[in-house]
């Protein structure tokens, strides 16, 4: 079994999900804002399983997916549908789930108004949901910086500029 279907499986044993609309991977080379997220997914919210699949410009970067709790729990349920009904070891996570979902018969919705995924020229945007890749500290600081430029103190995200302190 692969990494990222033993982090399924820690998921499922968890079962926090059931407690959320939405279960959503990050990369961690993108800069991502959560409150503009569940601005975007309130549109797709509801009793459907539905992943969330952003559109970029090339078509290769997907540092963001969203799954809704019954696209999640259809999967808890059914994994071993996808453990065995494909070859895990061709592609990586983002084709398996993919790949999985589909086989599951789980509803893809892409980025229609194309503002949930920005590269990284678009960091001034106050559109995007997230910003990818960002490979350094260095740009990842950078970039959320220029994306939260006039946001106000109060503004949920504003938090993720903070420097974490070690005691």
């Amino acid at each position: 079994m692969r990494f990222f279907q033993q982090a399924w499986r820690k998921i499922f044993q968890d079962g926090r999900y059931k407690n959320y609309d939405w279960t959503v991977k990050i990369d961690l080379d993108a800069v991502f804002f959560a409150s503009r997220l569940k601005n975007a997914l309130v549109l797709h919210t509801g009793p459907d399983a539905t992943m969330l699949l952003p559109k970029s410009e090339d078509g290769a970067y997907r540092p963001i997916e969203a799954f809704s709790q019954a696209a999640v729990k259809r999967y808890e349920d059914q994994a071993t549908r996808c453990e065995t009904g494909f070859d895990a070891s061709i592609g990586g996570e983002d084709e398996y789930i993919r790949t999985c979902m589909a086989i599951l018969g789980v509803t893809s919705v892409g980025d229609d108004s194309n503002h949930l995924l920005g590269g990284k020229r678009d960091c001034f945007q106050h559109l995007y949901v997230a910003f990818h890749p960002m490979k350094s500290r260095e740009a990842w600081q950078e970039c959320a910086r220029q994306s939260l430029a006039g946001y106000s103190e109060d503004d949920p995200d504003i938090d993720m500029l903070a420097t974490p302190t070690v005691s």
